[in-house]
């Protein structure tokens, strides 16, 4: 399992989380946003959305499964691009 804490500058719009979302739910590994004792599926987009994650400055992801160094390269390099 790999735990991983980005800090976003800027809020994300609905457009930058379907693609978070569709990008990983390609990805075999179990990849939850962590906030406030709740849990969300990152696979979800309904599910990102109920957390409010349009709202928050730093996203704590955890991820665990066979490609998990893959998804947080990734999740990395996305929002990393949009601050």
């Amino acid at each position: 399992m790999i735990n991983c804490k980005i800090k976003l500058e800027k809020e994300l719009d609905l457009d930058h989380i379907e693609t978070l979302t569709n990008k990983l739910e390609k990805f075999n590994s179990n990849i939850l946003l962590l906030h406030q004792g709740q849990e969300a599926n990152c696979k979800s987009l309904i599910n990102l959305l109920a957390i409010g994650i349009s709202y928050l400055k730093v996203l704590e992801f955890k991820i665990s499964g066979d490609d998990e160094q893959a998804v947080k390269t990734y999740i990395e390099e996305y929002l990393g691009s949009l601050n």
